[in-house]
């Protein structure tokens, strides 16, 4: 907008609430519009504050009309049927507002948990931080908690809550007041998170606060899993499919890589164009009636999940922070907390790859490698600095064919990096991790590739790498000679010495294929 431009501003009926009074129908200048603009956003922001307490009014109203009828019908009769008391006041409560009979018993229900049991969020609502919406959120996160009160080690860790939903609440509406249930960086409190931000912050506060009880509903929910259709309008169905999350995280992450692989084909085929979405439908569609080719696409697609997880949860060392003791749920990235248990669990079952994070304010740090086959990048870096074989005298596999070898054993906690893998052949990588009579060769690695062998007697026997090479920090992929592929047509680097080609290509190229604990 250029100065000077005549901006149409409407007028706004009512009062303004913190923002300039609208009264005019048009103001000249940027700056003025600009100033009109933020107005509109207080005015905006203070109405959903004003909003919040009116709905705190409403609940508190709610929740005295269902007090004044239950006591009037308990002093009358003691042995009353207080459901049909509740049923008549939401019937009066349904007529009043408009509701259907199961709407009207829900916000009654709501106003009684949230002046009776959730106090703290109430007195949030008349203050305008939190919304009728996230109230809901917050007394649907922390109802099946035990009730039962903290008590011994737990309680001090979180001091002046009665019960562990009194400390999830408290928690949530002020991040670091509950010691115990704290993040190490406290984020922003209930009515600085989107609805959905929310949910997943209670969710994991609930995890950490009652660990065993996650797990135990974990168990209980998976008997609800279920598969339904839906009937919606113009002659569509919505097929539905509950179940548990990691399971149907990468049941989407198999669909949603297939689709995508079949976009691309055919985009370079120049055929019909379609949105992701529609792709998704289509190839679950043909994979569900058994569409051969699309099964066999699907077959081919690797299926990752992202889980990150504290060190001792997958490793079942539960976590002391002062001198309350639980343990810290997995999160699957986009989805959810998981339990501890279903966290070890997928760490037997799956590959890992480890983040490391920073323990003073938990934000990631780095990442290391923790799936069972390298990368590309990562073998070919190992080829090329080993040329061969790392056992002295052994010159049976040149770079192209040699097993890469965890030298520390994966299932040990070895990880599949450079400074772990060492390439040899197939009989000394055998050799190796033999662990018969008589038998017993340990190595370790140099982080320059020098590999150093003891035998069973106890010998010791070093075997540099054939090839000087360090994965660069910037530019090329480690294991990429500049404007060369490593094993295509390279001669040998400065100061190494050439290989012969093996004896016998019989051998194809792997990665470590012998299964673990290898």
């Amino acid at each position: 907008m250029t100065g000077g431009a005549r901006v149409a501003v409407p007028v706004v009926d009512g009062p303004v609430v913190d923002g300039p009074v609208l009264d005019g129908p048009v103001v000249d200048g940027d700056d003025l519009a600009d100033s009109v603009a933020a107005g509109a956003l207080r005015t905006a922001s203070a109405s959903v504050r004003a909003r919040a307490a009116v709905e705190a009014a409403e609940l508190q109203a709610l929740a005295t009309l269902v007090r004044v009828r239950r006591e009037q019908a308990l002093a009358e009769d003691p042995r009353v049927d207080l459901e049909l008391v509740e049923q008549c006041v939401a019937t009066e409560v349904s007529l009043a507002l408009s509701l259907s009979q199961g709407g009207a018993r829900g916000r009654v229900a709501l106003a009684e948990e949230l002046l009776r049991r959730r106090p703290a969020t109430f007195a949030a609502m008349l203050a305008g931080r939190v919304d009728l919406v996230r109230a809901r959120r917050v007394c649907d996160a922390v109802r099946h908690l035990p009730l039962t009160p903290v008590r011994g080690d737990a309680a001090l860790g979180m001091a002046g809550h009665e019960t562990l939903a009194e400390a999830v609440e408290a928690e949530v509406l002020e991040p670091g007041s509950v010691p115990a249930l704290a993040d190490a960086r406290p984020g922003r409190p209930a009515g600085e998170l989107s609805p959905p931000q929310l949910t997943a912050r209670l969710a994991r506060l609930v995890h950490r606060a009652d660990a065993a009880g996650a797990a135990e509903r974990c168990e209980q929910a998976q008997e609800r899993r279920r598969c339904t259709l839906v009937p919606v309008e113009d002659g569509m169905a919505l097929l539905q499919v509950l179940g548990r999350a990691d399971l149907m995280a990468a049941a989407y992450s198999r669909l949603d890589g297939t689709a995508r692989q079949l976009q691309r084909e055919v985009a370079a085929a120049g055929g019909p164009r379609r949105t992701l979405d529609q792709t998704r439908v289509d190839v679950l569609t043909a994979m569900l009636l058994g569409e051969s080719d699309t099964l066999a696409r699907a077959r081919g697609v690797q299926v990752e999940l992202a889980v990150v997880a504290p060190a001792a949860t997958v490793l079942g060392e539960a976590r002391t922070q002062g001198p309350d003791h639980y343990e810290d749920p997995g999160e699957l990235l986009g989805v959810g907390p998981l339990p501890a248990p279903l966290v070890r669990e997928l760490a037997t079952t799956t590959s890992w790859r480890r983040w490391l994070a920073d323990p003073h304010d938990g934000h990631v740090t780095g990442v290391g490698r923790r799936t069972y086959r390298p990368s590309a990048a990562v073998a070919r870096f190992v080829r090329a600095r080993d040329g061969g074989c790392g056992m002295p005298h052994c010159r049976r596999a040149g770079p192209r064919s040699l097993d890469l070898d965890h030298v520390v054993p994966f299932a040990a906690g070895g990880e599949t990096t450079k400074e772990n893998l060492r390439g040899g052949c197939r009989c000394h990588h055998r050799v190796k991790h033999a662990r018969h009579a008589g038998s017993g060769f340990t190595a370790s690695l140099a982080p320059d590739g020098t590999l150093t062998w003891t035998t069973p007697t106890g010998s010791v026997h070093v075997e540099p790498p054939t090839c000087w090479l360090r994965a660069p920090s910037t530019g090329p992929e480690p294991g990429a000679l500049v404007g060369r592929d490593v094993g295509r047509d390279v001669g040998p680097a400065a100061g190494s010495v050439a290989r012969p080609p093996p004896a016998s290509p019989a051998l194809e190229p792997t990665t470590d294929p012998d299964p673990p604990p290898f």
